[in-house]
């Protein structure tokens, strides 16, 4: 989501719209399709009114002002429900830093709900950058420690890469806040900004049945497998970030599960079963 849409707000016009595969982009909604937008922009403007009286902002603030409140209340309206976790941890930051701060000054003029959207903008680019940051050095020492991944003119490499430092931070930085994803070049580890995922390649929300074999014997699993995974979801088990992917096995099941979405009272994923026949390829997970 932070990738998709530029500090929670702006859609990227680098990543296209994710759409089902499918459906076609072309065809002109029906009457319902009408009714539906119009209840959605009217739904919009209602909260969006409603976040500003909620803001309590003086009569001296600007309109523009007064409505960037409200945009920032309604977000973390929705953050609270959508990621609960974020929302408590952005609430603390904020908190924290108003009481180091004080009221006095910019910071405390801005009101909670700006705090907390700068507070969460700062953490989300922050969390992105050391994330790949920490990717880039295990790539490069794996390199330098691991003589089975070796190469001539690996030391090379090595000595390249710490003399333009300071442009491989930069194009990393670039990423975190343009929103684009890192590529190696020629698969050593130096990244440079690449294109968004293909469409095909999004997650999707929909109920998909594979023609497989197999499909039966998957169906009755993962219905229990559902409340399995929300319940260590929620134990703190696996992680409740959004993206994340999980490799589960039992007995001879094998599933990989996408967290599209993650909230208070329910969790949004996406679960894929391998195939049971033991096939060349597959002789290990099958075993």
């Amino acid at each position: 989501v932070a990738v998709v849409y530029w500090a929670g707000f702006i859609h990227n016009p680098l990543f296209s719209s994710c759409t089902p595969s499918g459906t076609s982009t072309n065809r002109k909604p029906s009457m319902a399709g009408y009714c539906q937008i119009a209840m959605t922009y009217c739904w919009v403007a209602i909260c969006l009114t409603y976040s500003i009286v909620f803001c309590n902002v003086t009569s001296t603030t600007t309109l523009a002002m007064q409505v960037f409140h409200g945009l920032c209340a309604a977000r973390f309206m929705r953050w609270m429900w959508q990621h609960s976790w974020s929302a408590i941890c952005t609430l603390a930051v904020t908190v924290w830093i108003h009481r180091l701060i004080g009221p006095q000054g910019l910071w405390g003029q801005m009101g909670l709900f700006p705090q907390l959207w700068i507070v969460w903008l700062a953490l989300s680019k922050t969390n992105v950058f050391l994330n790949r940051l920490s990717f880039w050095m295990v790539s490069v020492w794996t390199i330098v420690l691991q003589p089975s991944q070796r190469f001539n003119g690996s030391i090379a490499l090595l000595v390249l890469q710490l003399l333009l430092l300071p442009l491989f931070l930069a194009v990393i930085i670039a990423s975190c806040v343009i929103g684009l994803p890192l590529i190696p070049i020629w698969g050593i580890p130096v990244f440079v900004l690449s294109f968004p995922r293909l469409l095909r390649m999004w997650p999707i929300n929909e109920v998909r049945h594979s023609p497989a074999q197999d499909t039966p014997l998957f169906e009755p699993f993962f219905g229990h497998l559902r409340f399995a995974v929300g319940r260590l979801i929620k134990e703190g088990v696996l992680s409740n970030t959004p993206g994340s992917f999980f490799l589960l096995r039992h007995d001879q099941y094998m599933v990989i599960v996408e967290l599209l979405e993650s909230s208070f009272l329910y969790n949004l994923v996406l679960m894929k079963g391998l195939e049971l026949q033991m096939t060349s390829c597959h002789t290990v997970e099958a075993n």
